[in-house]
């Protein structure tokens, strides 16, 4: 500024000095470019925003899809080792109970005969009291 006032004072035809009209349509497209440049800051600053937003959903689905993965995979585990430790002592234990069953019904079978054998020999004591008489 201070050159340009001495470049006035001391008489010199310079372009810098001469005063111009101003070019209010340049104002006006330099205006609204700016208008423009500011809501395009503005939708990008909140596209950006959403973009935040959707980005910390989708990373708190991944994290809780990872947390159920990893709580399946520690019940899948539970599960076999339980059933690894309880297959052998429930096999055992079919096992007996399978005998235990035939030991029983070969003891039914044992009794039956015998109340079969006692009812017999029933029947042949009560006919033998009825030829006798002593049967009342």
């Amino acid at each position: 500024l201070a050159k340009l006032s001495r470049m006035a004072s001391c008489g010199c035809k310079s372009s810098l000095l001469e005063v111009r009209e101003p070019e209010y349509n340049l104002i006006k497209q330099v205006e609204e470019l700016e208008a423009e440049r500011n809501e395009l800051l503005e939708a990008n600053s909140k596209a950006q925003l959403d973009y935040n937003v959707k980005q910390r959903s989708i990373m708190k689905h991944m994290e809780d899809l990872e947390r159920k993965k990893n709580n399946y995979k520690v019940q899948q585990t539970k599960e076999q080792t339980y059933h690894e430790k309880i297959y052998p002592a429930a096999r055992d234990q079919y096992r007996s109970l399978q005998k235990m069953k035939a030991e029983k019904e070969a003891s039914l079978k044992s009794m039956e005969e015998q109340v079969s054998e006692m009812k017999d020999h029933l029947n042949v004591l009560d006919h033998e009291m009825q030829k006798c008489g002593c049967q009342g």
